[in-house]
């Protein structure tokens, strides 16, 4: 019991001391860099991490665990959308310097490490969609308007949260634009297939709200489409949205499916 303790607690410091040095120095560190500044012989890093890689995943799985949790709550816990997005920018601002750091090495990372961490920042995008659809009475059109937003708040927080140059009226007036008044509650019910939320009529396959797919999943006849089909259809949206090709979007895209009731059983093939 003991020995596992100080086992994890080992473990704990140097993701620790490495997250600490990627916000100082970028996510280029060596696994050398982390053990020293933890104090620690470099072989025992390797007693908890096969590589440097599986570093970066801890630290952007623990990066995405603190975001998700607090967005959890306040999804629930927000009475409008604009109490919301208030709450988010301080989420995001609070975690700036780590967040900042990750998006500057992303390049970097080889393709394994690139599709876990856009897998895992999947579940980021999740809350915050639950959060437009929760209280905007036009999810599709009102999610085009949070994608752009939520560029604008990650992407240019280099200059609302280091350099102020945007003040944060600006960041007030877009969460203004954003925000709709609370719209009636509505089903809870979620694509089987891919997670989509299905809020109104017409998210399911033409008007069909006896199915438990979303319009997105089904073939023109209203039947719903295959794995193969599922996975071609995801496929082409990541290479649309995120800028990743070929097999990785595949993958990523079989990663995202097989986490649905459809395709469980997939899983552990």
């Amino acid at each position: 019991m003991k020995r596992s303790k100080e086992k994890e607690n080992t473990k704990k410091k140097l993701l620790k001391t490495a997250e600490k040095l990627f916000i100082e120095k970028g996510f280029n560190i060596s696994t050398i860099e982390i053990t020293k500044k933890a104090g620690l012989a470099h072989g025992t890093i390797f007693f908890h991490f096969k590589n440097r890689d599986e570093i970066v995943l801890n630290v952007v799985i623990n990066l995405v665990k603190r975001i998700t949790d607090s967005l959890y709550f306040e999804v629930r816990e927000a009475e409008s959308l604009e109490t919301f997005l208030n709450s988010y920018t301080k989420i995001l601002k609070k975690n700036w310097p780590l967040y900042r750091s990750l998006l500057a090495g992303f390049s970097n990372f080889n393709e394994e490490t690139k599709e876990e961490v856009i897998t895992y920042f999947a579940a980021i995008n999740g809350q915050i969609m639950e959060a437009f659809n929760k209280w905007s009475d036009k999810s599709f059109t009102r999610t085009i308007l949070w994608q752009g937003a939520m560029v604008y708040l990650t992407f240019f927080g280099d200059y609302m949260f280091d350099k102020n140059k945007v003040k944060e009226d600006h960041i007030r007036k877009i969460i203004s634009f954003l925000t709709v008044k609370e719209k009636q509650k509505m089903k809870n019910e979620k694509c089987i297939c891919c997670g989509m939320p299905l809020r109104t009529k017409e998210d399911y396959p033409n008007g069909d709200e006896s199915k438990n797919y979303c319009k997105y999943c089904a073939r023109p006849d209203g039947s719903m489409k295959s794995f193969d089909e599922a996975v071609a259809g995801m496929t082409g949206f990541l290479e649309s949205t995120q800028g990743l090709t070929g097999d990785t979007a595949k993958k990523a895209a079989i990663s995202a499916l097989i986490k649905n009731p459809a395709w469980i059983n997939r899983a552990n093939k």
